[in-house]
């Protein structure tokens, strides 16, 4: 199948701009044999800063399937779909007829761009409606003429004309200068590291979900508001589409005419370099009268003039994004022989291309693509008046000492790793007694429990997939988290001092400190001296602020995510993508905090009721940045208590990343982001593909992905198990409701226990979340295949069952 066919259930816009620059570096294609090393390694990282993009609302919503879209715009809207688009892609309920209004004008101003063609598109005549064709005839490939309605989008129609314009061997591609070439990379950088706002997020949504989002199908909306972040507000929308298509419009009309362009630069004998481009004509004629080879002759030309004139072009103004603009503008320039030859398509795509990009909000690593190139060069060098004004007028964060102590931590790193290949570190005489060390609540367990419990808890069965969770936490007395999070995270002592607590009298004293070091384990105890006491302390009071009450967001569920996560972690072999120890663990305590303290109702709960919780973190990742503070404040500060402190003996950098990577994946587990962050994993490139300098950020992202999956891998355990989580999860969105209800407040969607069909919503979830996200985890965990996509095959036909019986009964009622 070729790399660039879609599956137009789950393809989004944003994909079909990872898809294109795949194509190109295809191995053993043509495309791939025509490109320099240089266009090589530009496509590499165009491609990871498309897949870094951040998580703004707008970029959110991009990666909502279409078909899910579509599924919230009709008369009667399905439950399930609004749900879906709205629990995990952020997509308001209340915002989805905009939609309908945004797609005509869309349609108008591809009609509108229609008006300028030349004779290269289509014959043009007086008469344009008689030469008229719907933008969908454009979208077709000329060679097959098969069409991909579902995949176009904004964002995706702005990457495939960069590509188009930068093809190898291309005729357009002779007729670029050298800056127009140059820029072209630089701006596909500019607007693949941007931050799209509410309007973009919609770009990287599966087509098919958005189809059925703006058919008002309502598990659709629920699914791309939840796992998309699609803010579903269809009278904000409406409005908001006009602003967009009348702003759009305007500009279109009023192309710039900055810059000129050459007409050819095939000839290697033209070139100049990019810099020569970005100068004004008049500052041409100067500086071509300083650098001719009568004047570079002579003795004591004005090199302060010469250093002026390119210091004014490009070292003051010259951006990365200002790069871009003016290489749209220079291709977009009226009368210019490159304009004539740009199809219909290539001309809409720039003109929404630039639209995007102007619209693009940066967050902290993106900043850096707007502040003049001399000023951030700098800054580098540590000038105090730059790093001022790069900070109070760039919004750019610069720490020196930070910087300096961050490449001291780097380099102590490196060393420590370096060392641990060969020795691991022993533990002090004071913890050796903890080797056989077991929590209180385990010598309250009677024997026959003891023996279950420490089979379910057994290295081999915890590296397994799909546990009875539900039956530790019965043999636990209802301390799941305390002892799941034990056997793993004080592994292998925990699995030892179960050992022996269980042998025989005359048997006793086995598992010495040499037997302990060869036992399968993560060894955290001995890495980061962690007193056995310390780390079970730590997880009791974990799980002492989960709340009993809830029927989902419980320690059971908690307890099931640590497993799941280090099931994918060790089970099957995905430890591989981490580049530390230190990643490892803190994936794994992430994954034991990553819901404490909840209340059992979602962020939009949070907000629409003013929480305080919801005015703390300003409606951003509400009960996410709630979960993680509350975890490291029973531990830190005036109120922490010290001796829960499993990081007290860390390296201080370590623990200052240890911290930040905790934060990180318990951040990730934000539903609302869940299509964006597919996306972005399933076009990382392989682990022996990594650049250097991307390493940790790549593995980082891996890791949060492990994460997020386990925590909505309910529906892909086996049956009897899955069927348990899906009775709890409805349960505790019905008590949401019912307090919805009280407060007068609209009911948000699944959570109208007189409405919601429960086999719909499990139906449409695997369809939408659970087999979409399996499928990308098997590109990294290949076991996954034999292992988990058979269950959730079974479930999924045990669930369409339900549906067909559901529908039969409804008919039979009426």
């Amino acid at each position: 199948m070729s790399m660039l066919e879609s599956n137009p259930s789950t393809e989004s816009e944003f994909q079909r701009g990872v898809d294109v620059i795949d194509s190109l570096l295809e191995p053993g294609t043509a495309s791939n044999d025509a490109l320099t090393a240089k266009q090589r390694t530009g496509l590499h990282r165009l491609k990871m800063s498309l897949l870094k993009s951040s998580d703004m609302l707008e970029t959110r919503q991009a990666h909502i399937p279409k078909s899910l879209l579509e599924g919230i715009e009709g008369v009667e809207t399905n439950d399930t779909s609004l749900y879906l688009v709205s629990e995990f892609g952020g997509f308001s309920r209340a915002k989805a007829r905009w939609a309908t209004l945004r797609t005509a004008v869309k349609a108008n101003s591809i009609i509108r761009s229609l008006k300028r063609l030349t004779s290269i598109d289509r014959p043009m005549t007086k008469q344009v409606p008689v030469s008229y064709a719907p933008p969908e005839w454009y979208n077709l490939d000329l060679n097959v003429l098969k069409a991909n309605p579902t995949t176009e989008s904004e964002f995706q129609n702005g990457i495939d004309v960069i590509n188009s314009l930068l093809e190898p061997g291309s005729v357009l591609k002779d007729m670029l200068t050298t800056q127009q070439r140059t820029g072209l990379h630089r701006l596909k950088m500019s607007l693949l590291k941007a931050n799209g706002g509410q309007s973009e997020v919609e770009d990287h949504i599966p087509q098919k979900l958005l189809t059925k989002v703006r058919s008002g199908d309502y598990i659709s909306s629920s699914l791309a508001s939840e796992y998309g972040g699609m803010n579903v507000n269809r009278k904000w929308k409406t409005l908001k589409s006009a602003v967009t298509a009348n702003s759009f419009i305007r500009k279109i009309s009023k192309l710039p005419t900055t810059h000129c362009i050459l007409d050819s630069n095939s000839d290697a004998n033209s070139y100049a370099p990019p810099e020569w481009y970005n100068l004004d004509r008049a500052t041409q004629l100067k500086l071509a009268d300083q650098l001719s080879w009568e004047n570079l002759m002579k003795w004591g030309i004005d090199i302060f003039q010469v250093d002026k004139l390119f210091f004014k072009a490009n070292s003051t103004i010259e951006s990365e994004f200002q790069n871009g603009i003016d290489v749209i503008n220079s291709l977009l320039e009226p009368g210019s022989v490159l304009k004539n030859m740009l199809t219909t398509q290539q001309r809409t795509g720039l003109q929404r291309l630039k639209m995007s990009l102007l619209k693009a909000n940066g967050r902290q690593s993106k900043v850096v693509h707007h502040i003049p190139k001399k000023l951030l060069t700098k800054v580098r060098s540590g000038d105090f008046i730059s790093v001022a004004l790069a900070s109070e007028y760039g919004g750019m964060h610069v720490n020196q000492k930070w910087k300096t102590l961050k490449s001291a931590v780097t380099a102590n790193s490196f060393i420590r790793k370096v060392s641990m290949h060969h020795i691991k570190h022993r533990i002090s005489d004071s913890n050796s007694a903890a080797n056989s060390y077991a929590p209180p609540e385990w010598y309250n367990l009677d024997r026959a429990a003891q023996l279950k419990l420490a089979d379910q808890l057994s290295w081999e069965k915890l590296m397994k997939w799909g546990i009875d969770i539900f039956q530790v936490d019965k043999l636990t007395n209802g301390n799941p988290l305390l002892f799941v999070g034990w056997a793993i995270l004080a592994s292998p002592y925990s699995q030892d001092a179960m050992i022996k607590t269980l042998r025989d009298a005359n048997q006793n004293g086995g598992g010495s400190d040499t037997d302990i070091k060869n036992m399968q384990g993560y060894h955290f105890i001995d890495k980061y001296e962690i007193s056995q006491v310390c780390m079970v302390d730590f997880l009791r009071a974990t799980e002492s602020n989960y709340e009993k009450e809830n029927p989902y967001h419980n320690s059971i569920h908690a307890s099931d995510v640590l497993q799941t996560t280090h099931a994918l972690l060790t089970g099957m072999n995905g430890k591989r993508f981490a580049t530390s120890d230190l990643e490892l663990f803190s994936v794994l305590v992430g994954a034991a905090i990553h819901d404490v303290g909840h209340p059992g109702t979602n962020n939009n709960f949070q907000t629409n009721t003013y929480s305080e919780t919801a005015l703390i973190y300003n409606d951003n990742h509400v009960l996410e940045n709630y979960h993680v503070s509350l975890a490291f404040r029973q531990i830190l500060g005036k109120d922490g208590n010290p001796t829960l402190n499993i990081f007290k003996k860390m390296r201080q950098n370590d623990f200052m990343k240890c911290k930040k990577l905790i934060t990180e994946v318990v951040l990730g587990t934000d539903m609302t982001q869940h299509f964006q962050k597919l996306n972005i994993v399933k076009n990382l490139p392989m682990e022996d593909e990594w650049e250097d300098d991307e390493i940790e950020s790549v593995s980082l992202q891996v890791l949060a992905f492990f994460l997020h999956i386990a925590d909505i891998s309910n529906c892909a355990k086996p049956k009897s198990i899955s069927l348990q989580w899906s009775d709890r999860v409805l349960d505790e969105f019905f008590q949401q409701g019912d307090e919805e209800r009280k407060l007068g407040l609209p009911i948000s969607p699944l959570c109208d226990r007189e409405t919601t069909c429960k086999a719909a919503s499990q139906k449409g979830f695997i369809d939408y979340i659970i087999r979409p996200s399996f499928e990308v985890l098997e590109k990294y965990v290949p076991e996954i295949g034999n292992v988990v996509m058979p269950i959730i095959d079974d479930n999924s036909s045990f669930w369409q069952k339900q549906v067909e019986e559901d529908k039969l009964a409804k008919i039979a009622g009426e």
